[in-house]
C-alpha cells in the first residue's frame, strides 16, 4: 500500500475506534442500532482486508466509500437512540461521581459536610475527568475547574474542585508544582477526613515534585558534562597538551557533579519508594491515591507518563526461526540508517552473520550505530582480542560502535554503590530508516533463534516487529538516550591495522547465512569452518525465501515505555505496569522468566487479587531456568505469594522448554511485550524498554500463545496448615532432584543478594 493510502486507512480506522465503543444497552434497546453497527463493522472488515492485500487505490476507494456510508448510517441510528445511551452511561458513571466523597466517620458534622454533593457543574467535570479520553480533554477540564474555583461560594465545593484540579495537573500535565500549591491550600482549609486525604495527596505530590526537579537538574548537568567531554576530545595530546589537560580536568569536574546529582535523585527516590504509603498507592489516579472507575483501555489513554501513543502495524513473533528471519529482513531492507542495541551479542554463526550484514550495509552507504552491553557481551566487548570483529566494521566511517558501562569506567565508582558495576543496558532495539522497529526478549545468540527440534536447549521467547514512523521515532529516542550515556566507551579502529583477517570471515558468514536460510545449502569457504559446522545443525531454518514479517499483523495504538539504567533517571515502565494492574477488573497474565516480586509489584497484585481479579503467572522452574539464583528467591517467596494472592495461579515449565519471554496481558485488551523482567534488576538497575499495545486482537495473540505454553507446564499448588502457614502440595520439591534443592535452599538464605538479581 502506498504511503498516501496507508495514511487514509489509518485515519479512517481511528474514526472506527472512536465510535466502536457504544454501550451494549443501546443495542438491546434498539435492534436497528445493532443491525447498523453490524453492517458498518462488516464494511470496515472488508476495507481492512482490502488494505492488507495491497489492492489498488481505486478498489480501496470503493471499499472506503461503502464503509463511510455504513458508518454514517450507524451514527445516525445511534444518535436517535442517544437518550438510552446517555442513561446507560450516567448509571455507569454514578460511582465515579462519588469519588473522593466517601468518609470514615459518617455520623460526625465534618463527615456529613464532606459527603454533601457538589454542584452539578463540578459533578459533570469530575465525571469527564474520570472517563474515557480524559487526557485529550485535559485543557478544557482544567479551565472549567479553575472557573468553578473562582466563582464558587461553597467551602466543600471549593475543596473538591481544588483536589480534582491538583489531580488533573499532576496526571495530565505532570505539573507537580501546581498540584502542591493547590493541595497546600486545601490542607489549610480542610478538617476531618478531607484533611487526611489532602495530606496524603500533598505528600505524594511533594515527592513527585522533588523527583521531577532532580530529574531536570540531572538533564542540565549531563548536558554540561557532555559539552565538556566534547571540548576535551577536540584537543590533541601532541598539539595542545596544556589545553588537553585543562579540558580533561574540567570534564571530570562536571562529570563528578553530574554523578552526584544522579546519586541524590536515586537516594531520594529509593527512600521515598520504601514508604508504605507510596508502595501501596495506586498509580492510576496519581497524587490523589484513589482508584478511578475506568479500566485498562482508559489507563492506556490516560497514561501517567509523558508518552504519546503511536498508531502502527504490529506483529507478535514467538517462533525462533521467524525471529531471525525478521531481523534479517529488517537489516537487508535498510536504505539510510540502522540503530541497534543488544544486551548479549555472541560470536556464533548468528552474531558473525549479523556483523557481516552490517558491514555490507555500511559499504552500501547506510549509517550504522551499534551498542552492546559490557556484561552481557563480554566476549565481543573485551579490549584485548574480543573487539577484533567490531573493529573490522569501523574501517567504514559510516559505523559507530559503543560498549555500555564498560568495567574500566564502572570500577572507580563501585565502592560507592555495587550497582554502578552491575548496571547494564538490557534493551533490545532495532530501528531501520525511521520506519521499521523491533524489540522483545531475544538477544543475538543461537539460544534465541534455533528451532527447539534442532537444539533442545534454546529459549521460548517473544518479540514484536512494528511498521510506523512514530513508534520508530520513540524507539530511536530510547536508543539515543542510552547510546549517548557518558558512561559508555566508544570502540575505535585497530591501531595495529587490519591484521586479524576477521573481515573476510564476517563477509563470508553473511553470505553463508543468506544462502542457508533460503534453502540453498552451505557456502564452501575455508574461513567458514566453525560457521558451517553450526549452520548444519539448523535443519529447520531454511524457509526465509518469500518471508513476510507483517503477515497476520494488526494495526493498533502502541506506546513505548522506556527505563534508564541505574546511573540515569528515567523510568516510564514500572509505574505504568502498576497502573494497568490497578485498572484491571478481570484478569492479569504475567509471563516472565525471572519472578522476584518487588514490594511495589507485589502490592499491586495484592490489590488486584483483593478486588477479585484473576491472576495467572507463567514462569520457569528450577529444572528449566538459566538463573538458579533467581529460582532460589522464587523458592523462598512463592508459597507466601500464593497465600497472599488467593486468586493467583502459578504455572511453570518443567521439561526442556526454557522461558525467556517478557509479556503482560491486562483484561484481554492491553498487552505489554519487551525486555522487562519481574525482578529488582529490571525495576531498579537495568535499562529496559517495552511496547504497550491497546488491541483486543493483538492481546488475543499474546494470550493464546501463553496458554499454549501453559498447556505444556505444571501448576504449583499450596495448602494451609492449622497454624495458618502455607505448605507445598505440588511445587519445586515435587520434581527437582535433592542436590539442586539443597543448592536452592542454601542460596535463598543470601537475602542480601535479592535486590541485585
Amino acid at each position: 500500500m502506498s504511503r498516501t493510502n496507508l495514511k487514509y486507512f489509518l485515519l479512517v480506522l481511528a474514526l472506527v475506534i472512536t465510535v466502536a465503543c457504544s454501550p451494549l444497552a443501546v443495542f438491546a434497546a434498539d435492534p436497528g442500532v445493532k443491525a447498523a453497527y453490524d453492517e458498518y463493522l462488516k464494511c470496515y472488515n472488508e476495507f481492512k482486508a482490502a488494505a492488507d492485500q495491497n489492492l489498488d487505490a481505486d478498489t480501496l476507494k470503493t471499499y472506503a466509500e461503502r464503509y463511510k456510508e455504513a458508518l454514517e448510517k450507524y451514527q445516525g441510528k445511534l444518535k436517535d437512540s442517544q437518550g438510552a445511551a446517555e442513561s446507560a452511561l450516567d448509571r455507569a458513571a454514578a460511582a465515579a461521581d462519588e469519588r473522593g466523597r466517601i468518609v470514615e466517620n459518617a455520623g460526625s458534622e465534618d463527615a456529613q459536610s464532606a459527603a454533601a454533593p457538589s454542584s452539578a457543574a463540578l459533578s459533570a467535570v469530575v465525571k469527564e475527568l474520570h472517563s474515557t479520553g480524559a487526557r485529550d480533554k485535559a485543557d478544557r477540564l482544567i479551565a472549567q475547574l479553575e472557573e468553578i474555583i473562582q466563582t464558587s461560594k461553597s467551602k466543600d465545593e471549593l475543596i473538591d474542585a481544588k483536589i480534582e484540579l491538583a489531580n488533573a495537573y499532576a496526571m495530565f500535565k505532570l505539573n507537580f508544582n501546581k498540584a502542591v500549591e493547590l493541595l497546600s491550600d486545601v490542607v489549610k482549609t480542610s478538617t476531618g477526613p478531607k484533611l487526611e486525604e489532602a495530606n496524603r495527596a500533598l505528600s505524594r505530590a511533594k515527592y513527585s515534585q522533588m523527583k521531577t526537579t532532580l530529574a531536570t537538574t540531572i538533564t542540565q548537568k549531563r548536558t554540561d558534562a557532555q559539552a565538556k567531554k566534547t571540548t576535551y576530545q577536540q584537543y590533541s595530546w601532541f598539539k595542545n597538551p596544556i589545553k588537553k589537560v585543562a579540558s580533561l580536568g574540567s570534564y571530570y569536574k562536571s562529570l563528578f557533579t553530574y554523578r552526584k546529582t544522579v546519586a541524590e535523585h536515586r537516594s531520594y527516590r529509593e527512600n521515598g519508594e520504601k514508604d508504605p504509603n507510596y508502595v501501596n498507592y495506586e498509580f492510576l489516579s496519581d497524587v490523589f491515591g484513589k482508584r478511578a472507575e475506568f479500566g485498562v483501555g482508559d489507563t492506556f489513554d490516560n497514561t501517567t507518563m509523558p508518552v504519546d501513543d503511536s498508531f502502527a502495524q504490529i506483529r507478535l513473533i514467538t517462533d525462533n526461526n521467524e525471529a531471525w528471519y525478521a531481523r534479517w529482513y529488517m537489516l537487508n531492507a535498510a536504505k539510510s540508517t540502522i540503530d541497534l542495541t543488544y544486551f548479549i551479542f555472541e560470536k556464533d554463526a548468528y552474531g558473525k552473520a549479523m556483523l557481516g550484514l552490517l558491514m555490507k550495509k555500511a559499504n552500501e552507504g547506510v549509517k550504522i550505530r551499534l551498542m552492546i552491553d559490557a556484561r552481557g557481551s563480554k566476549a565481543l566487548a573485551k579490549t584485548f582480542m574480543g573487539q577484533d570483529y567490531l573493529q573490522k566494521l569501523l574501517i567504514n566511517p559510516n559505523v559507530q560502535i559503543r560498549v555500555f558501562n564498560p568495567m574500566h569506567k564502572a570500577l572507580p565508582s563501585t565502592f560507592t554503590n555495587i550497582r554502578n558495576l552491575i548496571g547494564s543496558n538490557h534493551q533490545k532495539i532495532i530501528v531501520i530508516d525511521g520506519e521499521l522497529s523491533m524489540t522483545g526478549g531475544r538477544n543475538v545468540s543461537l539460544n534465541y533463534f534455533a528451532d527447539p527440534t534442532d537444539d533442545a536447549n534454546v529459549f521460548r521467547d517473544t518479540d514484536v516487529i512494528l511498521r510506523g514512523a512514530e513508534i520508530a521515532g520513540k524507539m530511536k529516542e530510547a536508543f539515543d538516550e542510552e547510546f549517548d550515556a557518558l558512561e559508555n566507551f566508544e570502540i575505535s579502529k585497530d591501531l595495529l591495522g587490519n591484521w586479524s583477517g576477521k573481515e573476510k570471515e564476517l563477509i563470508a558468514a553473511e553470505k553463508a547465512m543468506d544462502m542457508w536460510i533460503k534453502g540453498m545449502g552451505p557456502l564452501n569457504d575455508p574461513v567458514l569452518k566453525e560457521v558451517n559446522a553450526e549452520l548444519h545443525k539448523y535443519k529447520k531454518m531454511v524457509n526465509y525465501a518469500g518471508y513476510d514479517p507483517f503477515e497476520n499483523s494488526h494495526y493498533a495504538a502502541v506506546k513505548l515505555y522506556g527505563k534508564h539504567n541505574f546511573q540515569q533517571e528515567r523510568n516510564d515502565i514500572t509505574d505504568n505496569l502498576v497502573a494497568f494492574m490497578d485498572a484491571c477488573t478481570q484478569e492479569i497474565i504475567v509471563q516472565n522468566p525471572y519472578v522476584i516480586l518487588t514490594d511495589k509489584s507485589r502490592a499491586a497484585l495484592k490489590r488486584a487479587s483483593d478486588r477479585g481479579v484473576k491472576i495467572i503467572i507463567h514462569t520457569n522452574s528450577p529444572v528449566s531456568t538459566d538463573s538458579i539464583l533467581t529460582q532460589a528467591f522464587f523458592l523462598k517467596d512463592w508459597k507466601e505469594v500464593m497465600m497472599a494472592l488467593p486468586n493467583a495461579r502459578v504455572f511453570v515449565f518443567v521439561g526442556k522448554n526454557k522461558l525467556h519471554a517478557k509479556v503482560f496481558v491486562f483484561d484481554k485488551l492491553v498487552s505489554v511485550v519487551g525486555t522487562y523482567n519481574m525482578d529488582y534488576m529490571s525495576e531498579q538497575i537495568n535499562g529496559e524498554d517495552v511496547c504497550a499495545v491497546k488491541s483486543v486482537e493483538f492481546s488475543k495473540d499474546c494470550r493464546d500463545r501463553i496458554f499454549e505454553d501453559i498447556s505444556q507446564s505444571k501448576e504449583y499448588k499450596i495448602g494451609i496448615n492449622e497454624k495458618g502457614e502455607p505448605y507445598e502440595i505440588y511445587g519445586p520439591g515435587s520434581f527437582t532432584d535433592k542436590k539442586t534443592m539443597f543448592i536452592l535452599e542454601t542460596l535463598m538464605k543470601l537475602n542480601i543478594l535479592k535486590p541485585l538479581i
